[in-house]
Formats: structure tokens, C-alpha cells, sequence
């Protein structure tokens, strides 16, 4: 026990009730007083030895129960020798008196010593720290756990020497407390799992190890609360800013060694209190000390389970192809020409329009109002919706773009839509009659139909005489109208759309699509900004890391893409400032959501966050990451699978129809983006991940707030639907239905996360989306080869092969061994 410089009570008269004591000991001073009894400093009167002398509560003493618990631990106790750890000797019964008496350490405790110092220096701080972990070392060998490791139980001797006081004490308290349901431990320094009632080993010492070398480096504790309550729950929910946020000269590598400590879940810790010496010594690398969490077991290796996971990719594809039919357009709409082609096909409709030398400056595809589809849908079935594409309603074209004007066609190539700019009447234009004819003739030669079949809708004279023309009937379609206008120089417009009522364009949440650029805007916005303020508000709690620059640096030339993107449509693609500033936005916001789903996974149960982040080390080994990828991979496929079986059911069974998701494509469709590779996989992997980031921060937040996972799945799914973000899951109308396929779809996304981790699902959600935004392409392309489409697919192979390749190396080096052995 501490004794000199501690507080001393000399010249004392001993307690009645310890008369009996004075036969054996000589009660020289009061050392202190605690919740177990008071300590006094006494010479042994048969050896001369001075010892401390530690009186045990009444209490306790009258518990036979407890008292034999407590003899017991101290037997166990005894077995540590160790020199950083004060000695116990016995446990004596003094006429109902009962006493233990240690060695007497000459010195002052380590709570003494930050009351002068507040913080140590980094020498002698690793000097208590070492002796503090061998201390534990021996201790956590003999079997002893302390469970109430802080500085008042920490003295450091007048030679330098430190020791630690009271092991296995704590046991017996926590077995007695556990008891009377009382909380256990010193709030200040109780592991997670110790203050929710968890069992302990080792690592919750080196948890509360991690907070004494933060109070030494630091000057001040991890956490401060107004009541011990609230100081559990604070270890328990609550990440500690970073040391070196606290104290700046602080060496990263010792921020990393007490970070790791103070990690929530023990498998994120130290191991063992030999692997956090040797951190602190120098022979692990600061990589290792720093970001070199132990990630799993079941995340680490394949295991038999992992097969279940094959078995659903290959059932989800099994599913995927034959319903495919059913919730896609595309076989319905294969193109038979490339952009070369269709460059040709639209200057020859420019021809018949009288534009001889007008060349074609861009070609591309566009999406059409889908009114058309809600329409048939609603009016005649989603299987007749279906048929109808590219048929009496177009649901895209193909834009073929000149100099004052553009055209369309459909997968084609015939004429959809034309369009010029018109050009003023003069008092010697053409007659109206002459301009009716004029447009009679182009519905005949363009459009096919005869004059006698065509119903007059309207017309309209002016400088530009504008005439309407409703087709015949269609089965289970609607009419098609074609709409003539005329001008002086000839026709300056045609076009050929269905006949479809007012109130059927796009609708929106709650009657019908849930679009981003309506209603779920505001939300997206409103979610992005309270994730981006948790994180600015908590910045100095984490470090930046390789994992963090990396995707700050990626938002940042997504940013500068998509505004040169969206500028380059308003003509002023020149810009320099703004597509920089909009970079700069873009990864403002990544660096602080980054910072919110650190903190918001990190007390997740497992690694959540370990196989993401391994991708940016350059010393750990990546075949955890492969096999994240390997299973992501495989799980994207069986969701495939599960949103096309739901979204099949519910157009087929359940009276709802496609959703406009499931209905559009991606622009530069004929001939892939016009942007490069490299930019179209970095915003491709920036979507995915923020999804996959936008489920962990929805699914942490309902965890937090204790919801029952059954409702965390509802609530997230509810979150990811009205900000439109969902990847194409749950692609079906009316909106009744939107709610339960989302749920099915999150619900497998969420039992992936929990069971595995980020990664996991990041990859999952990817393979989802690249199989669902590329699959319809290689079926409308193939008639011309589908050469992007197939080298897309290509790609993805070479990934899941690769990852496949790193997962199983060791098997594979082995295999190879073998069989280069048997072949010579």
C-alpha cells in the first residue's frame, strides 16, 4: 500500500474493535480509508517486517459467504509474484477481526502524482505504462483479472518502481454487487461489457489501461460526467476525442496504442496486455498499433456457412433469368445500331426535311415522359404496358442533335420526333391550305399513316400554323397523335406521341413515383446535413487515415465531374471556379461523413469498419477484404435474385407495375458514357459507398435509440425510400407496394451488415446495381454485339476472380505445391 508521501495519520490510538490486533502488530499510522475497510502502516512483532495492514468491513466480515469467496480469491491472489504488483501475504481473524496484510510500498500513488504533474511526460509516462503492462502480463497469466484498475490502485515507489494495488478485490465486489443489482466497478474506469453486465477477461483491464495512459498523456480523463450514471453510459456509447486532439505533442503512435485500448468491442482491442507492450516498446509498426484491428475469425476465413452464401448467388440468378422478362423493357427495345449508324439514319431523316449538309453534332439517349406507361398500365395491366413498349408508346429514344434543332428515333430508327427553329412568315408565305397539305403529306411519308385513316384534332394558323391528327384505334394502347408544325421555310417540327390524358405524367410519393428530384430531395438534403453536423461536431474524436483521405480525395473529382456535367448542358462548361468549388463541397461533406459513420459503426458488434479501411493499408494482409468481396459479390446476386422474384410478384399478382427506375436507362447507352472509365467507376464506387454508408448511419442510429431490429429494418428501408436512393430496389408502383419490397430488399442489406460487415454490403450493393444497370444493356445491344456491355461484364469477372484468387492463396500455394510436386 502507499505509504511517505500519501497522506499519514501518526500518533494515533487503534479502534476498540482491533485490541486484539496489537498482540501481532504494532498499528504504526493510518494510510488511508476506502469501501473494503482502512489501512494502516504496522511492524509485524514476530519478523520486524513492516507491513500494511488492510481491515475489512463488517460488512463483509460477517458474511460467511462473502468471506469465504473473499479468502478464496486471495489464495489465487497470492500465486502473483511479480515485482509491479504488490505482494499479498494473508488474510487473518483477529477475535472477529479480520485483516489482510501486504507488502508496503514507500511512495505515492499515481492519482497523487497527476494532481501535481496534470500530465506526464512521454518518458515517464511509458515508463509507468510498461510496468504496468507487465505487471497485468503476470497477473492475466496466473488466471487474475483486476476489474478496478485506476490511478488510486496504481503507486509509484520512492526507487521509480510501480506497483499495483488491490487485485482480486474487485471479483469479490462484483459478485456481491451483482447480487443487489448495484453497479459495479469505478465508473471512471469500467470497461463497455463490465458496465453492461457482460462477462470480463483480460482485455477489460487493457480498456481500463487505455484510460489511465489517456489520463497520464492527456492531463484529464477520457470522459467527464455530472453523475456515475452517465459516465457508464459514456463508455458504453461514446467515443473519446483523440488523444492527440487533446494534447498535440503527443507521438501518433502512442494516440494509436491507447486509441486501440479504448476500443468498445474487446475483439478491437489489444489481445493480450504483451501485444499492447510491445506496441508501446516499438516492435510493432505504427501501422500495426494504429489500424491493425484483429478482424474476426468468421470474417478472416471461409467457413461452411459461407457456402450457404454461394448456394443463394446461384439461386438468386436462377430467379433473376427467367423473370427478367417481366420486370425489364429491354428485350423489348434491342437497338440495331451504334452511334456511327445512328448518326447515319439521322442525317438521312434530315434530308427529307430539306437539311442536305446539315451535320450531326451529337447523338445520345433520352428518356421520355413516362405518362404513356402509367397510362397502360393503369389501363390495361402491367403486361400490356409491357408489350407496348417501343410499339404505340415510347418510353425513350435516341437524340440525334444539329445545329438548330435535334430529332429522335426509336430503337429503330424510325422518326419520333423532329424539331428546328422556326423561321418568321413574310407577307408572300405559303397559304394555310398549302401548309395543311405540307403536313399531310409529312404524317404520310414520315409516319406511315394515310390521311383517310387520320382524325383532325386540331389546327392552328400564325406565323407558325400548327395541325393535329389522332390516329386509329390500337388494341390495349392508346391513340397516337401526330402533331405538324409549318413555317415559311417549310416543316419546322413533327412528332408522334401517344394519346395520353392530362394527369398522367410523372407522378410523385405518396400517389405514385417516388423520384430525388422531387420530395425526396429535401430529404436526402436534410439527411446528408445532420449526418455532416454529427460529424463536424465530433472531428476531433477521430484521426485522419489513409481509408478517409482516400475517399475525400475521390468525392472531390466526382464533384468536379458532375459539375462539369451539368454546366456543359448550361453552356458554361469553361467555368473553372465553380466545378472547383462544387469539388470542395463534395468533399467537405465526405471528410464529415466519413468522421459520423466511424463513430456510428464503430460500436457496432464485430468489424465493421475493419475490411473497408484494410483496403487503404500498405502493411496488412487483404484476404479479409477478398473475401468480403468474394461474399458481397455473391450476396449482390441473391438480392438481384429477391428484388426481381418481389417486384415480379407484385406486377403479376398484386395489380402494381414497373416503376420508372426499373423503366429508364443510362445516358450514352448506345456507345457507353462519354466520360472516361476510371471517372465512371470512381462515381459508380462513390454511389455505391455512400449507400452502403447511408444504411450503416441509419441502421446505428435505430440501434442507438434500442429499436428492435425487426423496426431498425423497417426504418431504414423507410429513410432510404423517400430520399429516392435505393439502387433500383423496390422498383414497383403504386407506392403501397414500394414499402414492403423495400423491406425485403433491406432487410437481406441489413442481415448482411450485422452478420458481416461494410464492405460486405458495399459490394453487395454494387453487385446489385451493376447487374441491373448493365444486364438490360447487353439485351438491348446484343443484335450489334453489345461490345461495352460484355467488356463491362468482363471487368466484374476479373474482380470476383481476383477476389476469389487472394481469399483461398494459401489453398491455392498448397495446391500448386502439390501438384508440381506429383509432376516431377
Amino acid at each position: 500500500m502507499p505509504s511517505g508521501d500519501d497522506q499519514v495519520t501518526v500518533g494515533f490510538t487503534p479502534p476498540p474493535g482491533l485490541s486484539a490486533v496489537a498482540d501481532r502488530y504494532d498499528l504504526l499510522a493510518e494510510i488511508g480509508r476506502g469501501g473494503m475497510g482502512v489501512v494502516y502502516k504496522a511492524r509485524d512483532r514476530h519478523t520486524g517486517a513492516i507491513v500494511a495492514l488492510k481491515t475489512l468491513h463488517p460488512a463483509i466480515a460477517s458474511d460467511p459467504h462473502l468471506l469465504e469467496r473473499f479468502t478464496s480469491e486471495l489464495l489465487i491472489t497470492r500465486r502473483i509474484t511479480h515485482k509491479n504488483v504488490c505482494r499479498v501475504h494473508d488474510l487473518n481473524d483477529f477475535g472477529g477481526a479480520f485483516v489482510i496484510t501486504m507488502e508496503l510500498v514507500e511512495g505515492r500513488s499515481l492519482r497523487a502524482l497527476l494532481r501535481e504533474v496534470e500530465a506526464v511526460s512521454i518518458r515517464q509516462g511509458l515508463k509507468i505504462a510498461r510496468q504496468l503492462a507487465a505487471g497485468l502480463a503476470e497477473a492475466h497469466a496466473q488466471g487474475v483479472v483486476h476489474r478496478d484498475l485506476k490511478p488510486e490502485n496504481i503507486v509509484i515507489g520512492r526507487d521509480g518502481a510501480v506497483k499495483i494495488m488491490d487485485f482480486g478485490i474487485a471479483r469479490l465486489m462484483d459478485s456481491r454487487l451483482t447480487a443487489t443489482g448495484q453497479l459495479l466497478g469505478t465508473p471512471a474506469y469500467m470497461s463497455p461489457e463490465q458496465a453492461e453486465g457482460k462477462p470480463v477477461d483480460a482485455r477489460s483491464d487493457i480498456y481500463s489501461l487505455g484510460l489511465v495512459l489517456y489520463e497520464m498523456f492527456c492531463g484529464r480523463p477520457a470522459f467527464a460526467a455530472a453523475t456515475p450514471i452517465a459516465l457508464v453510459a459514456k463508455h458504453v456509447s461514446e467515443i473519446p476525442a483523440a488523444p492527440r486532439t487533446v494534447e498535440a505533442d503527443l507521438p501518433p503512435w502512442i494516440d494509436a496504442v491507447i486509441r486501440r485500448c479504448l476500443e468498445k468491442q474487446p475483439a478491437k482491442r489489444f489481445q493480450s496486455v504483451v501485444e499492447l507492450d510491445a506496441a508501446l516498446a516499438g516492435r510493432s509498426s505504427l501501422d500495426e498499433a494504429r489500424e491493425q484491428p484483429a478482424v474476426s475469425e468468421r470474417l478472416s476465413r471461409w467457413r461452411r456457412s459461407d457456402w450457404i452464401v454461394a448456394a443463394a448467388a446461384a439461386t438468386g440468378l436462377i430467379v433473376f433469368f427467367p423473370c427478367f422478362e417481366r420486370v425489364s423493357l429491354a428485350p423489348r427495345s434491342q437497338v440495331t445500331f451504334d452511334r456511327a449508324v445512328l448518326r447515319r439514319i439521322a442525317e438521312e431523316h434530315l434530308q427529307r426535311f430539306g437539311l442536305m449538309d446539315t451535320p450531326v453534332t451529337q447523338t445520345g439517349a433520352t428518356n421520355i415522359d413516362p405518362g404513356a406507361y402509367v397510362y397502360i398500365a393503369r389501363t390495361y395491366g402491367a403486361a400490356a404496358a409491357r408489350g407496348a413498349a417501343n410499339r404505340s408508346a415510347h418510353y425513350w429514344s435516341w437524340l440525334a442533335t444539329f445545329a438548330h434543332g435535334s430529332l429522335e428515333v426509336d430503337h429503330r430508327g424510325r422518326l419520333i420526333a423532329f424539331s428546328r427553329e422556326a423561321v418568321a412568315s413574310e407577307p408572300n408565305a405559303r397559304s394555310f391550305d398549302d401548309a395543311r397539305q405540307l403536313a399531310v403529306r409529312t404524317v404520310q411519308e414520315l409516319f406511315g399513316q394515310p390521311a383517310a385513316a387520320l382524325r383532325l384534332e386540331h389546327e392552328t394558323r400564325g406565323e407558325v400554323d400548327g395541325f393535329a391528327w389522332l390516329g386509329p384505334p390500337i388494341e390495349q394502347g392508346p391513340r397516337q397523335r401526330y402533331s405538324i408544325d409549318v413555317d415559311r421555310a417549310g416543316v419546322s417540327s413533327a412528332r408522334v406521341s401517344p394519346d395520353v390524358p392530362r394527369g398522367y405524367s410523372l407522378e410523385f410519393f405518396p400517389f405514385g413515383e417516388v423520384t430525388m428530384n422531387e420530395w425526396g430531395m429535401p430529404v436526402a438534403v436534410a439527411v446528408g446535413l445532420l449526418v455532416c453536423a454529427f460529424g463536424l461536431v465530433n472531428r476531433h474524436a477521430v484521426l485522419s487515415g489513409p481509408w478517409r483521405t482516400a475517399i475525400v480525395g475521390v468525392a472531390f473529382v466526382v464533384g468536379v465531374v458532375q459539375s462539369l456535367g451539368s454546366f456543359r448542358f448550361f453552356g458554361i462548361g469553361d467555368m473553372v471556379a465553380v466545378p472547383l468549388a462544387l469539388g470542395v463541397l463534395f468533399a467537405v461533406v465526405a471528410y464529415f461523413a466519413s468522421i459520423a459513420v466511424e463513430l456510428l459503426t464503430r460500436n457496432k458488434g464485430g468489424a465493421a469498419l475493419d475490411t473497408l479501411t484494410a483496403l487503404f493499408r500498405r502493411r496488412t494482409s487483404k484476404q479479409a477484404s477478398a473475401l468480403a468481396t468474394l461474399r458481397g459479390s455473391a450476396l449482390g446476386l441473391a438480392l438481384l435474385g429477391l428484388d426481381t422474384l418481389a417486384v415480379w410478384l407484385a406486377t403479376t399478382y398484386l395489380s402494381g407495375r414497373l416503376s420508372m427506375v426499373h423503366i429508364g436507362l443510362l445516358g450514352g447507352v448506345l456507345n457507353g458514357s462519354p466520360w472516361p472509365v476510371g471517372v465512371v467507376l470512381g462515381i459508380a464506387i462513390v454511389q455505391t459507398v455512400g449507400i452502403g454508408l447511408l444504411v450503416a448511419v441509419a441502421d446505428a442510429v435505430v440501434a442507438r435509440a434500442r429499436i428492435r431490429p425487426l423496426f431498425a429494418g423497417v426504418a431504414t428501408a423507410a429513410v432510404l425510400a423517400a430520399t429516392g436512393i435505393r439502387m433500383s430496389m423496390g422498383a414497383v408502383q403504386p407506392a403501397s407496394l414500394i414499402a414492403p419490397v423495400l423491406f425485403v430488399d433491406f432487410a437481406l442489406l441489413i442481415a448482411v451488415y450485422r452478420w458481416f460487415d461494410l464492405l460486405t454490403m458495399c459490394v453487395a450493393i454494387g453487385t446489385f446495381g451493376f447487374w441491373w444497370a448493365n444486364y438490360p444493356l447487353l439485351v438491348m445491344q446484343q443484335p450489334i454485339g453489345a461490345v461495352g456491355a460484355r467488356a463491362a461484364f468482363a471487368g466484374w469477372g476479373v474482380m470476383v476472380t481476383a477476389a476469389a484468387a487472394l481469399a483461398f492463396e494459401p489453398e491455392l500455394r498448397r495446391g500448386y505445391q502439390r501438384v508440381a510436386a506429383a509432376l516431377r
